[in-house]
């Protein structure tokens, strides 16, 4: 079945690019295979069959097409985001396809819910972690696997995420029942890696006079002189190095107790499902319960911070809400992986006489550990059309728009010439944009207003896709102007190259002293727990979560080793050598998936 799947696909490839021959482009000569990405569809424009928003005529931009004249049709539209969509999002999709959207939040027990029932939207992800096989078992999803003619950009843009999902996501079928969106993946660290690194509060650094920091340990002790000096902020509120929280917490996620993720975000570790931890610079898998593993590392590491003062006693009990309302309050001391202090960073901070902010800090073993590129996206969230749909062909117009490179330029940022706009060829950052990044808010012309950190979306193309046209990536926050912007006027990234002889900026460094690191491309192949192992993996995982709370508030380095011990004993009685084992199997698979679909 994967053979005739295989031959299905590469005859559909083969006709789009015959296609494309004869339709043209408006870029230079150098261009050609673009006529799919700045048309809807390669089809005629017909708007009874045609799977695209308006006609191709070849001298037609994307953005001078008329809008969809067939027509308009009511569809809902399952998504995971809790950001306002958007009407003007609403609006353009509608322009282009046809089709007026109705957003429907998704949430897990809903999604339980409508597959007990058989009552699904019309588009929308319905794997249940990251799995099909129920909807299509119950027959809820459209095929298709026979429709590819009506997906060119899905095709064009998006081929090896078509292929593996008819591999391995079609419950041995062959065919195509979900598209993974998120595709693709730049290297799009001009400047720095955000959350990826150890960040520190750089004017509470300075107010300690720039403690040395060697090593993950001594930065523990660079901390506690920072708390020393700064033991409160502004409201009298104490402060602390690390606000943790167990809302994370799950026995059955590749990391069961988060926490450690903080570790391995910044020091070159990848966790990964059976109970291991990936180091990647050396492509060695170990075992988290082995003494010396990453796992344990970060257990220590957090128990010798406690011992300092350094960890928030709420944070056994705290949301991640919480956790990000303190950091934006100025609370703590650090901004590890997983925590995002852009809104922190605000002008008046950075620019002030002398800066204030979060940035990171170098040192060795400090390794920022970032998203890899994925050719097959995000296999746990894909785009499915429901069975019960009135409309297969309208909902596969809104899908491929999706994949669009053009259309995803306004899905990620604004209306065309509001944020962004094409000018003389080349896609450009507005004033309006500059306003936008200086203020935090921007108004669009419809009256919707605009925040930073809440209008994002993800469709089928990564935010990091780099427009093969323009060179642009589809989210104008990585674009030359934002990197511009961020640095232009930015007493905090002068303050750290004062330290940091040589550099300007962080990644400069990173890419200097070969500390940047990619997350492998096999962790998009991984899978959970089987079936017969699952229940073992959720009580060994629970023991885990409890344990590792327990070694980090540990009184002594006894305690904490006593703990261990007992950690180790009942997660072998539980059968922790079988998930391992499983885990290490699983994960020479997904070496292998990705060897396969990354050719």
């Amino acid at each position: 079945m994967k053979n005739s799947s295989k031959r299905l696909l590469v005859a559909f490839l083969a006709i789009c690019m015959v296609g494309s021959a004869f339709t043209g482009c408006k870029k230079d000569d150098n261009s050609s295979s673009e006529a799919d990405s700045s048309n809807v569809s390669s089809q005629p424009a017909d708007n009874s069959t045609d799977s695209s928003s308006a006609g191709s005529d070849e001298s037609q931009d994307f953005y001078d097409q008329p809008s969809y004249s067939g027509d308009t049709v009511k569809l809902q539209f399952y998504i995971d985001n809790q950001n306002p969509f958007g009407d003007w999002r609403k609006e353009f999709i509608k322009d282009k396809t046809g089709v007026e959207l109705e957003i429907v939040v998704a949430d897990s027990e809903k999604t339980n819910a409508m597959l007990s029932a058989g009552n699904l939207p019309d588009i929308g992800n319905y794997a249940v972690s990251g799995d099909l096989s129920q909807a299509i078992k119950a027959g809820y999803l459209v095929d298709m696997s026979d429709k590819l003619d009506k997906l060119p950009n899905v095709v064009k843009n998006a081929p090896n995420a078509i292929q593996y999902a008819m591999d391995e996501k079609s419950d041995g079928t062959g065919k195509l029942y979900g598209i993974p969106r998120s595709v693709g993946l730049a290297d799009i660290y001009a400047v720095d890696t955000t959350t990826y690194a150890m960040n520190i509060r750089w004017d509470i650094y300075r107010e300690a006079g720039f403690p040395e920091v060697t090593s993950f340990d001594t930065m523990l002790d660079a901390l506690k002189k920072m708390q020393d000096v700064h033991p409160t902020a502004e409201d009298g509120t104490k402060m602390y190095a690390f606000e943790l929280s167990p809302e994370s917490d799950k026995a059955t996620n590749s990391n069961p107790w988060s926490a450690a993720f903080r570790l391995y975000g910044m020091s070159g570790f990848q966790d990964v499902r059976g109970f291991l931890v990936y180091d990647i610079q050396n492509d060695e898998l170990k075992p988290i319960l082995d003494e010396d593993s990453q796992f344990m590392n970060a257990v220590r590491w957090f128990w010798k911070a406690n011992q300092l003062g350094l960890i928030s006693p709420e944070s056994k009990t705290q949301k991640n809400g919480d956790v990000s309302s303190k950091l934006l309050a100025g609370y703590t001391l650090t901004a590890t992986p997983g925590s995002y202090y852009r809104g922190y960073n605000t002008d008046e901070r950075i620019n002030a006489e002398e800066p204030i902010g979060i940035y990171p800090i170098s040192f060795e073993g400090m390794c920022p550990t970032v998203p890899g590129e994925s050719l097959t996206g995000d296999q746990s969230w894909m785009y499915s059309i429901s069975e019960a749909t009135k409309d297969v062909d309208a909902c596969l117009r809104v899908i491929d728009l999706f994949y669009n490179e053009d259309a995803c330029l306004t899905l990620y940022n604004s209306p065309k010439g509001e944020l962004w706009d094409i000018v003389d060829g080349e896609v450009v950052a507005t004033d309006d944009y500059t306003d936008f990044y200086n203020n935090s808010t921007y108004t669009l012309k419809n009256g919707e207003v605009l925040e930073t950190g809440k209008f994002f979306f993800a469709f089928g193309l990564h935010t990091d896709w780099e427009h093969t046209v323009y060179g642009k990536t589809m989210r104008q926050s990585e674009w030359p102007e934002a990197t511009e912007l961020m640095t232009a006027k930015n007493g905090l990234i002068d303050l750290w190259a004062e330290h940091n002889p040589g550099y300007s900026v962080p990644s400069e460094r990173y890419r200097a002293e070969n500390t940047l690191v990619f997350r492998p491309a096999a962790l998009s192949f991984t899978r959970n727990y089987d079936d017969d192992i699952a229940i073992t993996a959720a009580a060994v995982g629970e023991q885990i979560i409890t344990y590792a709370w327990n070694m980090i508030y540990a009184s002594t380095e006894e305690e904490l080793n006593s703990l261990y011990n007992e950690l180790v004993d009942k997660c072998n009685q539980l059968g922790i050598e079988e998930c391992v084992k499983w885990g290490q199997e699983m994960w020479a698979d997904a070496e292998a998936l990705a060897e396969k679909y990354s050719q």
